[in-house]
């Protein structure tokens, strides 16, 4: 019988598939400890890496069209709705690549499952992409513990807009070195989805200027600020930003808990207080890490600013599409504590048993 029939599968099929990858990486990792670092037949990475993008591109991209996958279906409606008119690419678009691309799909009637499976795997292909360049010898594990995340799955499914968007907002992070790449990377991103406008600036802020500890006191005080419930730059935001900005920044309802929300800025914490640890008690030095670190904590401080939103979950998403790079990118770059391997498996397996248990807690509501 298909898999078409039972929709509801997919996500425990797509957590089952990572979490047998992650427990084979985990053992290979733990029984070869320091020395696969320098271990010659690492060339199976690429194979791995490829392997996997495809499977999941296919997996997710040629899912049902049905409403278990959030807006994908309403795209549907909309194509069925105005499938076979006359294509008009516009600049004014909202999302000027995302929404051109939709109307060519509509207007030649190529179908929804072709557009899901390029946006697929333009996410996955440009994730894979982002963690060849940033750890470039343990790529592969990066690349499943990233899989792992809570917001991976959402981003290609539910929001697939934003995960495309993000995914080419990871690969400008990892050539942050490279202006020749990471300006085309932001344009990108900004053509899939307009609301990595503030990430983008983020960025460009901590390009030239990256100092942890200047953005953990910032971080401080907008967690004061948020826990005092002041919203007057959430407020003073709505007036310059568009429309649909300013619906998610004001307090309209559609669903979405609101208010002080405890549980995210924990989650947030954890790369954000291990990343003092190591520059404080550690001593460790790296300028991607501070780069990296730095962008993260910047805009999740912006989310803490305007955290009372409707949609906070969505705004907090914008810095949680680092979340997996920031918190494991020191266990792979250099040494700087014993066991080292075996505190990254712990670390591994703890964000996937988060992950699993935040399903699990969904189904149970």
């Amino acid at each position: 019988m298909s898999l078409h029939l039972f929709p509801q599968l997919y996500y425990p099929l797509y957590l089952l598939f990572i979490i047998v990858l992650t427990g084979w990486l985990m053992r290979e990792y733990a029984s070869e400890g320091e020395r696969l670092r320098y271990r010659v037949d690492l060339w199976r990475q690429p194979w791995q890496l490829i392997w996997t993008v495809a499977i999941l591109s296919l997996f997710l991209g040629f899912r049902p069209l049905t409403p278990d996958f959030g807006d994908s279906m309403f795209y549907v409606r909309v194509y069925e709705e105005f499938k076979g008119g006359v294509f008009c690419f516009r600049w004014t678009r909202t999302n000027v690549l995302y929404d051109n691309l939709l109307h060519v799909v509509i207007c030649y009637e190529w179908g929804m499952k072709s557009l899901y499976f390029t946006i697929s795997a333009f996410y996955f292909i440009f994730i894979a992409v982002a963690c060849r360049k940033l750890f470039s010898k343990d790529y592969f594990y990066a690349f499943v513990i990233y899989l792992s995340s809570i917001s991976t799955y959402n981003y290609c499914v539910n929001g697939f807009k934003a995960g495309a968007a993000a995914a080419a907002f990871l690969c400008a992070l990892a050539y942050w070195r490279k202006w020749w790449i990471w300006i085309p990377c932001l344009v990108l991103s900004f053509g899939w989805h307009h609301s990595m406008v503030m990430p983008g600036c983020v960025f460009v802020v901590c390009r030239f200027f990256h100092r942890p500890k200047f953005f953990f006191v910032v971080w401080v005080l907008c967690v004061v600020f948020s826990v005092f419930g002041l919203q007057e730059i959430q407020h003073f935001l709505v007036d310059y930003t568009d429309e649909q900005g300013a619906k998610y920044l004001t307090n309209w309802k559609n669903g979405y808990d609101t208010g002080f929300r405890p549980d995210f800025i924990l989650y947030s914490a954890a790369p954000i207080l291990l990343g003092l640890y190591l520059k404080i008690y550690r001593g460790y030095k790296s300028c991607t890490y501070d780069f990296l670190l730095s962008t993260y904590i910047g805009i999740n401080s912006v989310w803490l600013l305007v955290m009372y939103a409707s949609c906070t979950n969505r705004i907090a998403y914008l810095s949680w599409l680092m979340f997996p790079i920031v918190l494991v990118y020191p266990f792979f770059d250099k040494g700087f504590t014993t066991r080292q391997f075996d505190k990254l498996n712990l670390v591994a397996f703890g964000q996937l048993a988060f992950t699993v248990l935040i399903d699990f807690r969904n189904l149970i509501r």
